[in-house]
């Protein structure tokens, strides 16, 4: 089973910001175990919830982290012989249970926006598990794709609607899917006109997509 550490290193290893989201790790899995009923044995969602939240609680506390690791510079709090290793220390610093309480007290608007952002990845999380469960019958029947998931990603898509947003899914035999959390009439249309083009005019390589 995945744990938040194990799923934050893997982010780091991509970008060193989420250095930052150390601060996370106690929000990060307190999330995890209210999800716990639902994902359980299903890793690629263990990882999607943690690696979601992860990435829009670090947007919202990013800012403040430097500013205070900016202070703790100026008043000579930082240990170390050299920017660096000062550097190390204060992250250090945010896996300290009574840090991460004197940040949360002195900036009241930061943990109410971390709960709020909890909330609504373990409610995107949710309704796409859901989705997902409803309609893998009629996704193996209709692509073939497989119930087995090896992996849930974010395309990099602007979050919108409560933080949700267009996710990746691919199945144990490499084949991909798009998820996209709104109707998808208008896609439809799009793909029925592409048909309609091709139709009328072989000469046309419009390449096409199967829609659910």
């Amino acid at each position: 089973m995945l744990t938040v550490k194990q799923i934050l290193q893997k982010k780091i290893s991509h970008n060193k910001n989420f250095e930052f989201a150390n601060f996370l790790v106690p929000e990060a899995t307190q999330l995890l175990q209210l999800a716990e009923g639902m994902i359980a044995g299903h890793d690629s969602f263990r990882r999607l919830l943690c690696e979601l939240f992860l990435t829009d609680g670090l947007e919202i506390c990013l800012k403040t982290l430097v500013l205070e690791m900016h202070l703790a510079r100026t008043q000579g709090q930082l240990k170390g012989s050299n920017p660096a290793s000062r550097y190390r220390h204060f992250l250090s610093s945010l896996s300290s249970q009574q840090e991460r309480e004197r940040i949360h007290k002195k900036y009241p608007e930061l943990e109410r926006l971390l709960k709020v952002c909890q909330r609504r990845t373990l409610q995107f999380v949710t309704e796409v598990f859901t989705h997902r469960r409803e309609e893998q019958g009629q996704l193996a029947r209709q692509f073939g794709f497989s119930n087995a998931l090896s992996r849930i990603e974010s395309t990099g898509s602007d979050s919108h609607r409560g933080g949700r947003r267009v996710l990746l899914f691919e199945d144990c035999k490499g084949q991909k899917l798009i998820y996209k959390p709104r109707p998808l009439a208008l896609d439809k249309a799009f793909h029925d006109f592409l048909t309609w083009i091709q139709r009328q005019d072989p000469r046309f390589d419009l390449m096409g997509f199967d829609i659910l």
